[in-house]
């Protein structure tokens, strides 16, 4: 069956159907509590959401954002490139790689629990603390100021170019090498070996309480712990051998013992000044201590004021070790004693 309108009525029939059209769509989007889209929405214009938008599955953006509130939690699984700035207020849970390419600033507490590198250059411009053990495969570089406030183990090597500045205490386990100049204004102690290579040029005084080794073969040093030289033998020099181990290692060229002796005290109520010098030569081939006997050379005892003394030498020993006395042949009272030695050997140890 067909239908002809013309004239008005055509245009009353199209605002019919026009309206009805309007009816349809207005109820269907305003009047369903909870509208729904069972297929694919596009808008090819701009969109503005003046309300809330929730997705309950998962949602692609193609294009740009330009702000993206998410309250919880976020998974990015591709790249993400960020040419602005990315606040987090929250904590950040890095479970993969993250490329940084730009500047990256953490006003706030940066932890890492896991295994942190930086292939590139690592600068800090505040303060850093190192609580654990900081291992370094590769080269360190300090080019500021460096305060070392607690222990610092050096198991490896250490170069410094430039100048170092030790306040405190520092503990050096293995080898130091230093090619440079190390000049130390204050006080500097070697407690255990110190040994010098190269040439080396004492400008001001050098006080020793001990022996003064040169080479292997020479020993030289004063003495002013002898309170007094009595009557009897007083042992006042003992000399080890590095190696007297019977036959099989003999002192084969002997020892050399030069003295110098100054003693002054009081000898039949006046004062007495003595000078005594000897040159001794313990006998060569002993093998031990105890059978080492010595052959003066030169003993000769000038007394310069008071009274005269005689002053003479003798010696024992036992193990590797020879001990030199001195006896006096006056009693002497009020004594100071203060004594020069030198020793030669091929065969020393140390000398107290």
């Amino acid at each position: 069956m067909s239908t002809f309108l013309s004239g008005s009525r055509i245009k009353l029939f199209m605002l019919f159907v026009i309206a009805h059209a309007f009816f349809v769509s207005y109820s269907s989007a305003y009047w369903q509590p909870y509208p729904s889209l069972d297929g694919n929405l596009t808008v090819a214009g701009n969109t503005i959401l003046e309300g809330s938008l929730t997705v309950t599955g998962s949602t692609s953006f193609l294009g740009s954002i330009s702000n993206l509130n998410v309250t919880g939690a976020t998974t990015l699984v591709g790249n993400t490139i960020e040419h602005g700035t990315l606040t987090i207020t929250g904590s950040t849970t890095n479970l993969g790689a993250t490329l940084l390419v730009g500047n990256t600033i953490e006003q706030g507490t940066f932890d890492s629990f896991g295994r942190t590198q930086a292939h590139g250059s690592f600068t800090v411009t505040g303060s850093t603390s190192l609580i654990g053990a900081a291992g370094l495969a590769s080269t360190l570089r300090v080019t500021g100021a460096t305060t070392l406030v607690g222990n610092t183990i050096e198991h490896g090597t250490l170069t410094i170019t430039g100048s170092t500045t030790n306040l405190g205490a520092t503990l050096l386990v293995g080898n130091t090498i230093e090619q440079g100049t190390f000049d130390s204004f204050g006080r500097t102690q070697a407690h255990g070996s110190f040994t010098v290579t190269g040439s080396t040029s004492l400008i001001g005084a050098v006080k020793t309480t001990s022996s003064v080794a040169i080479g292997t073969t020479r020993f030289f040093a004063q003495k002013t712990s002898i309170a007094s030289i009595g009557t009897s033998p007083t042992n006042i020099l003992t000399i080890n051998f590095s190696n007297l181990a019977g036959f099989s290692a003999p002192l084969f060229k002997g020892a050399y013992v030069r003295l110098y002796c100054f003693v002054a005290g009081n000898v039949f109520g006046l004062s007495s000044v003595n000078d005594y010098v000897s040159e001794l030569i313990i006998s060569p081939g002993a093998t031990g201590g105890a059978s080492c006997t010595e052959v003066v050379v030169v003993e000769n005892t000038t007394t310069a004021v008071g009274n005269p003394t005689t002053i003479t030498s003798s010696i024992s020993g036992t193990g590797t070790a020879a001990t030199i006395a001195l006896s006096s042949s006056s009693s002497m009272t009020n004594q100071s004693v203060f004594i020069i030695y030198e020793i030669l050997s091929d065969n020393l140890s140390s000398v107290v």
